[in-house]
């Protein structure tokens, strides 16, 4: 069965970039550490899940990894096609959370001039940011 947990939509003309915050485990009492190590990540393929190592398309640290900022631990992809990923206990493989990565492809569109919409830009908590630039 797919989609017990979150769907989460990117758009982009070739690929999206997606990201989750894991939750807090044991009411804390489990670290990050004790959580990654007995994590096992996978995607489905064909119809069946398949360690994400084991799939060649999918390379750590290129197109997807952990990430950790300010005592928050997660996951990151970068994707061009929707996506199926699993988070499965290697401990107790019952336990499941299934994430969609749902990519939507944009068309792509050449900009000959353009006029900043914005006149500061401001870093997020992850040091990212960004500008919106007009479209008509």
């Amino acid at each position: 069965m797919t989609g017990n947990g979150p769907v989460l939509t990117g758009s982009g003309v070739d690929s999206a970039s997606y990201g989750f915050v894991m939750p807090i485990f044991n009411g804390g009492a489990a670290t990050w550490a004790d959580v990654s190590n007995d994590m096992q990540v996978n995607v489905l393929v064909n119809g069946t899940w398949t360690d994400i190592d084991s799939v060649s398309k999918f390379i750590y640290n290129v197109n997807w990894g952990h990430w950790s900022d300010a005592g928050f631990y997660g996951f990151w992809f970068k994707l061009g096609e929707t996506t199926q990923v699993q988070l499965q206990s290697k401990a107790n493989p019952n336990v499941t959370l299934e994430y969609t990565l749902q990519f939507n492809g944009l068309s792509k569109t050449t900009i000959t001039s353009m006029t900043a919409s914005q006149t500061e830009i401001t870093a997020g908590v992850t040091g990212s940011c960004g500008f919106v630039y007009p479209m008509t």
